[in-house]
């Protein structure tokens, strides 16, 4: 009889932890500390809310039924299931307590915060996990894969992004960044790689972004490979949409919600340092010459990046990436972003003399790679990169 007592008791506390695991909340001013426009949670507090707490030096340890979090003491790093991220800013030691920001913290667990008016309170509402199938135009992906070549360069970027890098088999000829990931087979290029290569590599799925042929796609379904093929995001909210694609393909949903969160969170952090400064015209050269002019207008993700660091960007009546000279002359940006292969030809032809950024000085050079990719990258090193030319006092001010 207590045999069964017991078993009955057992089961009743495990069916509670998952429901104290899963339950929403709210956060009064009294739960929160606001500090540099940023909301932490004492460390002390989270057992309150179904997550395991441990303190073991200078680490913190916070874990749920499928992940552990690791914090540390006045650092800006923290790991996730042992793949490191970058916030933008630090953990605070305040009266010998350890205060984590709450909003990454959050939505790594796959909970939504947000803010209710009426009650003036911080709102946590667990989500439902994502699940599979993964779908994306006419494609499909139907289980979890550890074998997996990558045909686009934020794809490997992402993998190696979310800890994933030992599941890549091969990746395209232009996926450079990492440098470890040159190490990989390459399997030849985005719209025509070598099928040959890709099968005797025997992955179990092949994901492509942007730059891809069906018909190739559809060859690798018929050797039994799932294939997804992702197309350009237009906003970063498109952009953390894919990551968490990417994620649930790889088993790997916490790292992709991380990912996403420390992302949108320099984003704002950086938006509140520029909202009130000038905001110069620029204009980013894709592509020019012969062939006409390329940009990024509205409806492309680096609008967003270009916005939050405080730039107007001047090509925002370009229809997707295609522009005319005739609309740079009229709109006659006061910064001019080139990629190497088009610095030359912007500073010294005759059709754009006329430009001030050419007569100023203006004309300066970035690395095409960072801002042509939907990764991490746009944000951590983007930014900085547009902050040093415009705002170069923002961004002394930042913690990452």
């Amino acid at each position: 009889m207590k045999k069964k007592f017991l078993a009955l008791l057992l089961s009743l506390m495990f069916v509670f932890s998952i429901c104290l695991n899963a339950a929403d909340f709210s956060l009064k001013k009294g739960d929160v500390i606001n500090q540099n426009s940023r909301s932490y949670i004492e460390f002390s507090k989270l057992s309150n809310y179904g997550l395991k707490t441990e303190k073991k030096g200078t680490n913190y340890t916070i874990s749920d039924e499928n992940a552990t979090l690791v914090f540390n003491e006045n650092s800006n790093v923290f790991t996730v299931n042992k793949t490191p991220f970058t916030m933008d800013t630090k953990t605070v030691v305040a009266k010998k307590e350890l205060l984590i920001p709450l909003r990454i913290l959050f939505e790594t667990l796959n909970y939504k915060v947000g803010w209710d008016k009426n009650t003036k309170t911080i709102t946590i509402k667990k989500l439902a996990e994502s699940k599979l199938p993964v779908k994306a135009n006419d494609y499909t992906i139907t289980k979890h894969h550890s074998k997996v070549v990558s045909l686009a360069p934020s794809v490997t970027e992402t993998f190696f992004d979310l800890g994933a890098e030992k599941m890549l088999l091969g990746r395209s000829e232009y996926c450079n960044y990492p440098k470890a990931a040159l190490s990989l087979p390459s399997v030849g290029s985005l719209k025509e790689p070598s099928l040959e290569k890709i099968v005797s590599l025997k992955p179990t799925a092949v994901i492509a972004q942007t730059h891809y042929k069906e018909e190739v796609l559809n060859e690798l379904k018929k050797a039994n490979i799932e294939v997804i093929a992702m197309d350009t995001p237009k906003t970063m909210e498109e952009t953390y949409e894919i990551i968490k694609k990417i994620g649930l393909i790889l088993d790997k949903n916490y790292e992709a919600r991380a990912l996403c969160s420390t992302m949108n969170a320099k984003l704002e952090t950086v938006a509140i340092k520029t909202k009130k400064l000038s905001k110069p015209s620029v204009y980013i050269v894709v592509g020019t010459g012969q062939y006409g002019e390329y940009t990024h207008g509205k409806d492309s993700f680096m609008n967003g990046i270009l916005t939050v660091a405080g730039y107007t960007n001047a090509p925002t009546d370009a229809e997707g990436f295609s522009y005319t000279l005739e609309k740079l002359i009229q709109k006659d940006p006061y910064y001019i972003l080139t990629p190497s292969f088009a610095t030359e030809a912007v500073k010294t032809e005759k059709a754009y003399k006329g430009l001030s950024a050419v007569k100023n000085g203006r004309v300066i050079e970035i690395d095409a790679d960072i801002f042509s990719r939907p990764s991490r990258r746009v944000v951590d090193d983007g930014l900085k990169v547009l902050l040093k030319i415009a705002h170069p006092e923002i961004l002394k001010t930042l913690e990452f």
